[in-house]
């Protein structure tokens, strides 16, 4: 019930930020400012519109990327400013090698890595999954931006089956997965013998499901090479642009406050 709500929240504040983000900077920094302190607004959009509002990633993997500033489950100032999960930047950048032809995102919000890889790897065919159906909604939006609506579809939850099917599909399939835990049920090759040929990038949730981590390593030891990432605290060296904000300020900006156990896998198949 609080996720519903703070989806429904999301749903009613994102007309304003709709508003304020086409704003002069000037005009749109005190209303901002006003509204969060009221409790409007959260201070993650505060921190986007003193960038400036952009229109566009300005830094990392997705540089360039036409994105609206709305998330669900993260924030969005990191992923304007280049940060964002910055861990898996390395992963991402080994994907330009790997000539996927299938892209499938569980856990894919509005888009940033379903509409990012899409548009990075020039894949074929993106299934998108999500449970709540505003999230596509969002993630339409940032598809159509971008000019690659057509290549994205979206569906709703994830079972083995559903899976399986449209991973048997793709010769070299990619599979991204934050599913809050749920990881633990569907990517088990056992029930998904394709999961075997797909590249793996996963978002593991020891502090939900203990274990997880672990038990995916196991399960795919044999079938890929896995690669176990650790979660790391931010540096202001990590930004590599200038933003006009001070330095202390921004080293806490970028700070994503992960649970201790959190951490990535990178799964790549063998052979």
């Amino acid at each position: 019930m609080a996720a519903a709500a703070s989806y429904g929240n999301r749903k009613l504040t994102d007309p304003i930020k709709r508003m304020i983000a086409s704003l002069p900077s000037f005009v749109a920094r005190p209303v901002v400012a006003g509204l969060r302190k009221a409790g409007a607004l959260q201070s993650d959009f505060e921190r986007y519109v003193r960038i400036g509002s952009p229109k566009q990633i300005l830094a990392g993997p997705f540089k360039g990327m036409k994105y609206r500033p709305y998330s669900f489950g993260s924030g969005v100032f990191t992923k304007f400013v280049g940060t964002y999960e910055l861990e898996l930047q390395p992963a991402v950048e080994a994907l330009d090698q790997l000539n996927h032809d299938l892209i499938v995102d569980i856990g894919s919000a509005e888009g940033y890595y379903a509409v990012g890889l899409t548009r990075r790897l020039a894949a074929k065919r993106t299934v998108a999954f999500d449970i709540i159906p505003y999230a596509h909604q969002l993630m339409m939006e940032n598809a159509r931006l971008n000019g690659i609506a057509d290549k994205i579809e979206t569906r709703g939850a994830c079972d083995a089956p559903t899976l399986e099917s449209i991973l048997l599909a793709g010769h070299r399939p990619l599979v991204v997965s934050d599913c809050e835990g749920f990881e633990d049920n569907i990517l088990n090759p056992e029930l998904v013998p394709s999961l075997k040929k797909a590249t793996m990038i996963v978002e593991t949730h020891d502090h939900d499901i203990p274990g997880i981590t672990d038990r995916l390593c196991e399960r795919f030891k044999g079938s890929h090479q896995v690669e176990r990432i650790e979660a790391q605290t931010r540096k202001l060296s990590d930004l590599t642009i200038e933003l006009d904000v001070d330095g202390n300020t921004l080293e806490d900006w970028i700070q994503e406050a992960r649970p201790d156990t959190q951490c990535f896998l990178f799964l790549v198949p063998r052979g």
